[in-house]
């Protein structure tokens, strides 16, 4: 059976011999995917108080646009092929799969997944065709669709998706067309998109723009110093959560000498009371486009995951991957390098496996760490079903790696055996793909068996001291 999550370990252990702060980051591809996929999108699927579970879906595989998604590696049928498109959770449970391209047209469909009865509804339609776009969920539930290509233009248009009424109304459209773009939603429920691609306007664009949603508008603000599309974006909480920032990194730019698309490796950061853009040091080791990037506000980092540097116009035999981590200035953190004026610091840059059109997502559920998941995307040896786990953590802790479950049999007909190895007070808990607790155990040991259960997919997590298992299996 394919694993969805095969952790090493959720918690780590401290000792007595904890001195001053310092750094520690840990990736490896733990499962895969159902099917292998790239330009697809992943989201956090909540299941319990602590076992992540992702809702995956669309993209391409090696015979073109897909039609499925999954969960804990369930596929779900949607009701057409979804890639390069967008995704959103709503705040009713939903989650949205927008428009993007099914092999041979753009769409304007919008399809909603239902956790309560898994499966998929049409439940709307932009006006306007559209793949490469970009989008967020507002302050208030609404959705709003920025940009993206129609077949024939880079769109300036802008829809808005209500989940309420499950109907999309004409927002204010932007002031330059743009696909492959970033649109990030800041703190006081206003919207920045930033560059994007317009081969009409120089290919990779510097234009940056602000969303007002109480008023419907678009406001200009600075540009850019490089232009760029496939980049990343993230907001940054900064010295003592008091200043909000947004950094931009990598991307692709046109080299006109060369008459060709390179990656580049530079990271700007925007200050949105100047109303300037800074480029601010160390840069990526190595260029990076068609990567995500994501922040957190507990430790202050930003951490840059299945990221993918390119170089020509097909970006063909330049498959890579890095985790490149940001944190504010902790004096005791070792560091590559910094900017003073800048007051940003590089920590450690891993290679890690990670290819280009991989998607990401940080689920944020954890205290002791900061984590990211990300999954599939392309390398030299085709389209890639990888499913990967990085954790960044800002103590000084020693490394424990556990083994991790031993499951068996599975798939099971009438009884699971759960062995994690170590003797101790144990909590076991078992969910069903809907996210419905099934069965619950405690004792002490290092193993114990779940009953027979209804055929499908189980997920289940150990809790044993400070540690925490989790891994799934399947009832036929």
């Amino acid at each position: 059976m394919k694993k969805l999550l095969q952790l090493l370990s959720f918690a780590l252990l401290f000792n007595g011999s904890i001195q001053a702060q310092s750094y520690f980051m840990y990736c490896e591809v733990v499962s895969e995917l159902a099917v292998p996929r790239y330009a697809h999108t992943m989201l956090y699927y909540s299941v319990g108080d602590f076992i992540p579970m992702f809702f995956i879906a669309g993209g391409y595989d090696n015979g073109g646009a897909l039609a499925t998604a999954e969960i804990a590696g369930e596929l779900y049928e949607m009701n057409f092929a979804h890639a390069d498109h967008t995704s959103e959770k709503l705040a009713d449970g939903r989650y949205l799969v927008i428009a993007g391209w099914n092999g041979l047209s753009n769409l304007t469909i919008i399809e909603a997944f239902d956790p309560e009865t898994m499966s998929f509804s049409m439940v709307a339609d932009l006006e306007i065709p559209r793949s490469f776009h970009r989008s967020v969920v507002l302050n208030d539930g609404r959705v709003l669709i920025t940009g993206g290509f129609d077949g024939n233009t880079n769109l300036t248009s802008c829809e808005i998706f209500n989940p309420e009424t499950n109907t999309v109304e004409p927002a204010a459209s932007m002031n330059f067309g743009r696909s492959s773009h970033t649109c990030t939603l800041m703190s006081d429920g206003s919207v920045i998109v930033t560059g994007g691609y317009n081969p009409d306007n120089g290919f990779q664009q510097t234009s940056c723009e602000i969303y007002d949603p109480v008023t419907n508008t678009w406001e200009n603000i600075a540009p850019l110093n490089s232009g760029r599309d496939n980049h990343g974006a993230s907001i940054f909480i900064w010295n003592g959560n008091e200043v909000e920032s947004l950094v931009v990194s990598g991307g692709r730019f046109f080299n006109a000498d060369l008459n060709l698309f390179e990656g580049q490796s530079t990271f700007e950061v925007y200050d949105v009371e100047a109303n300037t853009w800074t480029l601010i040091s160390p840069d990526f080791s190595q260029p990076m486009s068609y990567h995500n990037m994501h922040s957190y506000t507990g430790s202050q980092t930003l951490s840059i995951p299945g990221s993918i540097g390119n170089s020509g116009i097909d970006v063909q035999n330049t498959y890579y991957g890095r985790l490149d981590t940001w944190f504010e200035s902790f004096p005791d953190l070792p560091v590559t390098s910094q900017d003073p004026s800048s007051e940003f610091f590089a920590g450690e840059q891993l290679a890690i496996p990670g290819y280009l059109y991989a998607s990401s997502t940080a689920p944020h559920i954890h205290y002791e760490y900061d984590e990211v998941y990300y999954s599939g995307g392309l390398k030299d040896e085709g389209v890639s079903s990888d499913f990967a786990h990085c954790h960044v953590h800002v103590e000084s802790v020693p490394e424990v790696v556990l083994a991790p479950l031993k499951i068996y049999p599975t798939p099971a007909v009438d009884v699971v055996t759960v062995e994690w190895g170590t003797a101790a007070d144990y909590e076991i808990q078992v969910f069903d793909t809907n996210g419905k607790m099934v069965f619950t155990k405690s004792g002490r040991g290092g193993k114990t068996q779940v009953p027979q259960l209804p055929s499908g997919a189980y997920v289940t997590a150990v809790r044993f001291g400070e540690n925490t298992l989790s891994s799934t299996f399947t009832f036929r």
